[in-house]
C-alpha cells in the first residue's frame, strides 16, 4: 500500500478522511450506500466493532441512523487497519480524483522532505564550518601561545647566557688581571708618568686586549677538541680503523701503493696522550693491495737481533731486505690535541709503512683512530 500511494496507512487514511469531508458533494457525489459504508468504516476505525450495549439507542423513525448502525454492525470484528484499508479502497472507487489528490500531497510531502534534508544538510555544513573555524582558531591560538612561549624561553635563555658570559668574563678577567697587574701598571706608568687617569685608561685597554687574546686561544683549543671528537666518532664506525698500541710496542700499518693512485693521505688522533709517528717507504712490488697491521715490541727489535749474529750473516740479511726510505721521521705528536694529517706523492711502486711508536711509554697503552686513502 505504501509503495503504491507513497504514504503509510495512518497518513493515507488521514488524507482519505479529509478528502471525503472536504470534497463529498462538491468534487464528487457518492451514492447513499457508499456513504453508509464509508461512515461505518470510519466508526470502525474510530471506535472499534459495534457494541449495542455502549452505543445510544436510535429512534425507530431515524432511518439514516438505523441504516448507519446496521452497516456498522455488518463490519463485525474487522480490525482498525483493515477498516482503514477498506475506507481508502472504497473512496478511490467512488472518486477518481482521490488518487490525484494523494499524488499532489505526495509531491508536496517529497518537496517538504527534500527541503528538510536540504535544511539539515545546510545546518550540518554550517556546523562543520563553524567547528572547522573554531578548530583553526584554536590551532592558531595554540600556535601563537607556543610561539610566544618559545620566544620567551629564547629571550630568557639569551639573557641567562649573557649573564653567564658576563660573569664568566668578569671571573676570567679578574684572574688574568691578577697575573698582569704589576706588569701593566709599570708599563702604564712609563707611558703616562704622573698622569693617573691616563694610566688607568691604558691599563683597562691592555686588560681587555689580553682577555680577547686569551679567549681566541681558548676558542681555537675548543675547536680542535670538537674536530677530534667528530673525527673519532666517524672513524669508530669502522672497527678496523681503531688500533691499540700497547705499552712499549710499535704498530706498523702497511699500505701498498694502488695502481690508480698517485698520492697517499693519512689522518689520525689518539685519546688523552701523544704517540710517536713516522712514515717510511719500502721499495717492494707487493701483489697484495690490502692494508695490514703488524705489532712489534719496540723499534729496536731488529737492531738487537742483528747484534747477536755475525757480520757476514748481517750483510747477507741486509742484502735480502727491500730498500727502505724515510719519508717522515718518527717523533712524538700531540695528536690527542688535534687531528694529525699528512700526504705524500708516490715515489714509485711499493709499500708505505706508517709507524705508531709507543715504545717510550712503559705504563700506558694508546688507542689510535686512523684513516688512510689514495687519490690520483
Amino acid at each position: 500500500l505504501e509503495q503504491r500511494w507513497g504514504f503509510g496507512l495512518e497518513e493515507l487514511y488521514g488524507l482519505a478522511l479529509r478528502f471525503f469531508k472536504e470534497k463529498d458533494g462538491k468534487a464528487f457525489h457518492s451514492t447513499y450506500e457508499e456513504k453508509l459504508k464509508l461512515v461505518a468504516l470510519h466508526k470502525q476505525v474510530l471506535m472499534g466493532p459495534y457494541n449495542p450495549d455502549t452505543c445510544p439507542e436510535v429512534g425507530f423513525f431515524d432511518v439514516l441512523g438505523n441504516d448507519r448502525r446496521r452497516e456498522w454492525a455488518a463490519l463485525g470484528n474487522m480490525s482498525k487497519e483493515d477498516a482503514m484499508v477498506e475506507f481508502v479502497k472504497l473512496l478511490n472507487r467512488c472518486c477518481h480524483l482521490f488518487s490525484t489528490y494523494v499524488a499532489s500531497h505526495k509531491i508536496e510531502k517529497e518537496e517538504q522532505e527534500k527541503k528538510r534534508k536540504e535544511e539539515e544538510e545546510r545546518r550540518r555544513r554550517e556546523e562543520e564550518e563553524r567547528e572547522r573555524l573554531q578548530q583553526e582558531e584554536e590551532k592558531r591560538r595554540r600556535e601563537e601561545e607556543e610561539r610566544l612561549r618559545r620566544e620567551e624561553e629564547e629571550r630568557r635563555r639569551i639573557e641567562e647566557e649573557r649573564l653567564r658570559l658576563e660573569q664568566q668574563k668578569q671571573q676570567i678577567m679578574a684572574a688574568l688581571n691578577s697575573q698582569t697587574a704589576v706588569q701593566f701598571q709599570q708599563y702604564a706608568a712609563q707611558q703616562y708618568p704622573g698622569n693617573y687617569e691616563q694610566q688607568q685608561i691604558l691599563i683597562r685597554q691592555l686588560q681587555e686586549q689580553h682577555y680577547q687574546q686569551y679567549m681566541q686561544q681558548l676558542y681555537q683549543v675548543q675547536l680542535a677538541q670538537q674536530q677530534i671528537k667528530d673525527f673519532k666518532e666517524k672513524i669508530q664506525q669502522d672497527a678496523d680503523s681503531v688500533i691499540t698500541v700497547g705499552r712499549g710496542e710499535v704498530v706498523t700499518v702497511r699500505v701498498p701503493t694502488h695502481e690508480e693512485g698517485s698520492y697517499l693521505f693519512w689522518e689520525f688522533a689518539t685519546d688523552n696522550y701523544d704517540i710517536g709517528f713516522g712514515v717510511y717507504f719500502e721499495w717492494t712490488d707487493s701483489p697484495n693491495t690490502a692494508v695490514s697491521v703488524h705489532v712489534s715490541e719496540s723499534s729496536d727489535d731488529d737492531e738487537e737481533e742483528e747484534e747477536n749474529i755475525s757480520s757476514e750473516e748481517k750483510a747477507k740479511k741486509n742484502a735480502n731486505k727491500p730498500l727502505l726510505d724515510e719519508i717522515v721521521p718518527v717523533y712524538r705528536r700531540d695528536c690527542h690535541e688535534e687531528v694529525y694529517a699528512g700526504s705524500h706523492q708516490y715515489p714509485g711502486r711499493g709499500v708505505y709503512l706508517l709507524k705508531f711508536d709507543n715504545s717510550y711509554s712503559l705504563w700506558r697503552s694508546k688507542s689510535v683512530y686512523y684513516r688512510v686513502y689514495y687519490t690520483r
